[in-house]
């Protein structure tokens, strides 16, 4: 089921990159990280009904594989969450980003542009 589904989802990556890149658009991907991927004594309720042990890297190095082999900018977020994670990275209920999460998630993609020039009056 896991080969099948990536097959998938490099198959959609692909055509997502095909079309911006026809249209003209500059294509980032980033990776921003689960909360079971962060060194945390203890995870919100809702990631606690469904794993109980810290989860690894396997899906972010898939996607970083996959984006230097089709030359496309890749950016994981997992070491700027890891950095922040004392902060309330995650809503305990249902696992999506609070407001402190989503400042980390702009902080490191705004860094990311400004320091690969990826900003220009054209692009404004």
């Amino acid at each position: 089921f896991r080969t099948k589904a990536w097959g998938y989802t490099q198959k959609y990556l692909l055509a997502l990159h095909e079309d911006a890149s026809r249209d003209g658009a500059r294509v980032l991907r980033f990776y921003v990280p689960m909360e079971v991927q962060l060194q945390l004594e203890h995870f919100g309720q809702h990631v606690s009904l469904y794993i109980q042990k810290q989860m690894g890297t396997y899906f972010n190095r898939l996607l970083e594989d996959f984006s230097r082999e089709n030359n496309i900018r890749f950016l994981d977020l997992l070491g700027d969450f890891e950095s922040n994670k004392s902060e309330g990275l995650f809503l305990s209920k249902d696992g999506h980003l609070t407001e402190a999460g989503h400042q980390v998630t702009a902080r490191a993609l705004f860094r990311y542009i400004i320091s690969n020039g990826l900003l220009t009056e054209r692009g404004l």
